[in-house]
Formats: structure tokens, sequence, C-alpha cells
């Protein structure tokens, strides 16, 4: 019996994942595209940041912003990761502390519950919850290098409502909450255009997406390390 059940349970989280999948513009679709370019406004503690954010399809990634005036710059080529942030004392090009790092590298170009068991990730359905008066199921991914992500999936729209995370970024183990809204499709995918950031319960940023980009051209300049 216990073998049957668990066996559902799988049968179910996959058909979930699914299903989320497709609301999102579906596997083909976003394997077709090579590159993303967002423009955002990041706000804190009342204070907007504007940028971009660039990511292609080997997971190379790169944030420009400018807080205050001051320029901020995040980068990684797949293998190192590095920064240009004043604010931590980070004046020219340096490599990201390794928490840091590892959390900026495993933000990945394709989503993870698309062939999340192709990845060797596993998944499993550990109930439905409410999520702000969305009714919602409750699903556990790990991906192969072992990082954890709680995802809640709306039952109505298969779209995701919240994701929960553990951070060790800056050297503090905290639980980072991110809900998402305002979805709307660009080109053949579904985006969500703001994305809300909890860190241990308390609004950290709100990420407003203003405008999409695909098949941007990119380099490697672009995410290298500079003197690499």
């Amino acid at each position: 019996a216990f073998l049957t059940l668990s066996v559902a349970q799988a049968q179910t989280a996959e058909s979930i994942a699914k299903k989320y999948t497709d609301a999102i513009g579906g596997a083909a679709n976003w394997k077709a595209l090579k590159s993303v370019k967002q423009s955002i406004v990041l706000n804190t503690q009342g204070i907007d940041i504007s940028g971009t954010f660039v990511i292609d399809a080997s997971n190379r990634a790169r944030v420009d912003m400018t807080a205050m005036g001051t320029k901020i710059v995040q980068a990684h080529d797949g293998t190192t990761a590095w920064w240009i942030n004043p604010f931590s004392g980070a004046t020219q090009p340096t490599k990201m502390p390794a928490a840091d790092g590892k959390e900026f590298m495993a933000e990945e170009f394709l989503d993870k519950m698309i062939d999340w068991k192709k990845r060797g990730s596993t998944l499993a359905l550990l109930g439905e919850e409410a999520i702000n008066g969305q009714d919602c199921y409750k699903l556990k991914l790990v991906t192969k290098d072992q990082m954890e992500t709680i995802y809640f999936i709306d039952k109505k729209t298969s779209l995701v409502a919240m994701t929960r995370a553990t951070s060790n970024a800056q050297g503090f183990k905290q639980t980072v909450e991110s809900y998402y809204s305002d979805y709307a499709k660009e080109g053949d995918v579904m985006i969500s255009k703001k994305i809300t950031t909890k860190i241990g319960g308390v609004v950290a940023r709100t990420t407003t997406i203003n405008s999409t980009e695909f098949n941007v051209a990119t380099s490697d300049d672009m995410f290298a390390f500079p003197g690499n």
C-alpha cells in the first residue's frame, strides 16, 4: 500500500509540474530561446534601483544596476561569479564570496521544473496550502546539487504563486520566500512581472519587470571575470 501511494503521489507531482510547464509556455518554446534580457526596477527600503538582467541558454548571467548614482554589477560565466559593489566594499571587479557566488550561479535559464527529471532533480508532492488566498499545490524540488526549493502552484492557473528556499548568502542562513504576480505573455512564454521577496518573513524587496527581450546578442566578455 505504501508503494502504491508513493507511486500515485509521484505521478501527481509529475502531472502538476507538466501543467505548470505548459502554463508558462511549454518546454519547447523555452528551449528555443537563446537569451533573455529584462529591464527591471528593484524597490528596497523605499528606494528604487533600476537596471537590467541578462541570462543566456548557457546559464551565464549579468545584472547591471545603478543605486543612488553608484554602479553595481553582478556577473558569472558559469565558473566564476564576480561583482562591482561599492556597498560591499568592492569598488573594482572582485570575485564574490563563495556562498554568494553559489547562489547567484544557481539561477538557471530554464525554469527548474522544465525537464526536472532529465536534469537529475527529484520532485515530491507535499500536500496543499493557501498562499494569499490562492489554493496551491505544495511541491518540493531538489536539484542534483541538493538545492531545495518548495513550490506553491496555484490550482486554478497552474502558475507559481510562491517559492520558498534557504539562503546562505553573506554567511547567514535565512528563509527566502518569493511571491510571483502580474503574469503576462511575452512572445510565446508567460512571465511574472512582479516578484516580492521576503527574508525571514519580512519584505526585503520588490522587483518589477518593465520589459523583456528575447535572443539578444551576448558575448563572453559580458560574463567573464575581467582579467581572466
